[in-house]
């Protein structure tokens, strides 16, 4: 109730609050928590029935998420003959030090790649028609110990063949911003993504996924926590100071705020090295294709 108050101060805001008791009774014996998460990390399985009448596509946001820009395009993607879409957590061939992915046997052996369920497009229309969620009932019952990032190992199990990748801006978590210093930008992926797609993500996300134990509305260093503060002030969300907020802590931002503003920096000149290398390489394949002819005329 507090929420829907505060939203309806301002006039391009609504907020709805369903409940899905009723959905997460009926299999409760399947998603009856007891792991990390909690149950509620089902809730978004029961998305095409707790929104009957809406079509298309629908996008789902983790809680822990902040919105840089406008996702309009998300539901205009093309789902069709596909079940979702999500952006690369990590790949087979790249996922240093995460074998347990593919090593429990969760993910089938032709499968190469794993998502974050932390930002999803669904196709509605495929998760009723195909009724899904008896499908997601199903493998989650057969593997629930083994499955123990509960409801995103499932969808990876299940569908990661038919899935969209998004690029990395559109779920993108901070951390990036200082393990970028340990990736070479020669790779072909740093983990889940390509590096150029890492490091525009890191100029300019779409969504900011806060992921891991320290979260924004809190006081904490992480490098995008003063965008999200922003954004409480400016809402009225945040009066005072936030919580664990010290007089020594404040002093430590000063340091924070610089050392990541200089890794800003540094991401912008890897990723503008990137793009530079990238177009001398189209110059040469071009003149190689434009210069092919003579070669063989003569």
């Amino acid at each position: 109730a507090a929420l829907a108050r505060q939203a309806a101060e301002f006039p391009f805001a609504h907020v709805e609050i369903i409940n899905c008791d009723a959905q997460m009774s009926r299999h409760q014996d399947v998603f009856g928590g007891g792991k990390a998460w909690g149950r509620m990390t089902w809730a978004r399985v029961f998305i095409a029935e707790l929104f009957p009448e809406a079509r298309g596509n629908i996008v789902y946001l983790d809680i822990d998420t902040l919105i840089c820009r406008d996702l309009s395009d998300l539901y205009e993607l093309d789902l069709t003959g596909k079940v979702l879409a999500a952006v690369p957590e990590t790949r087979r061939d790249a996922c240093r030090g995460r074998d347990d992915i593919w090593d429990s046997g969760l993910m089938p052996p032709e499968a190469d790649v794993y998502f974050n369920a932390g930002v999803l497009v669904l196709n509605l229309e495929a998760f009723r028609e195909e009724n899904l969620l008896a499908r997601i009932v199903d493998w989650y019952r057969a593997h629930r110990e083994q499955a123990t990032r509960l409801d995103q190992d499932t969808l990876n199990a299940l569908f990661w063949n038919r899935t969209v990748w998004l690029p990395a801006r559109d779920n993108h978590c901070d951390g990036w911003l200082e393990r970028q210093l340990r990736q070479d930008a020669s790779d072909a992926y740093w983990r889940g993504c390509p590096p150029q797609e890492i490091l525009e993500a890191i100029c300019d996300p779409a969504v900011l996924h806060f992921w891991g134990p320290r979260k924004p509305w809190k006081w904490n260093h992480r490098p995008e926590g003063r965008r999200y503060e922003q954004v409480l002030r400016e809402t009225g969300l945040q009066k005072g100071p936030l919580p664990g907020t010290t007089a020594v802590r404040r002093l430590e931002g000063l340091f924070f705020r610089a050392y990541h503003s200089l890794l800003r920096w540094v991401a912008a000149m890897r990723l503008r090295r990137l793009r530079k290398r990238d177009l001398n390489l189209n110059v040469v394949h071009l003149q190689r294709r434009a210069g092919s002819p003579r070669t063989v005329c003569a």
